[in-house]
């Protein structure tokens, strides 16, 4: 799992990848790949897990994320 602090409260986190390519205190940026597509856990395909917190409250990522 990898979870990326974006400042002032929001923080979004990626679960379920096959492979993670970031470490704990490095800096990202929308250019990073942080991991590869997996099949991890109880799963029919893969897929990346992806939940969205503001201020530790969970956000819909559907209402943040691009179409």
């Amino acid at each position: 799992m990898v979870v990326v602090d974006h400042g002032e409260g929001l923080k979004s986190l990626y679960a379920h990848m096959g492979q993670i390519q970031v470490g704990v205190g490095n800096e990202v940026n929308s250019d990073t790949v942080l991991g590869k597509v997996g099949l991890t856990g109880r799963t029919t395909g893969a897929h990346v897990h992806v939940e969205l917190y503001d201020n530790n409250i969970a956000v819909d990522p559907a209402k943040i994320l691009p179409d």
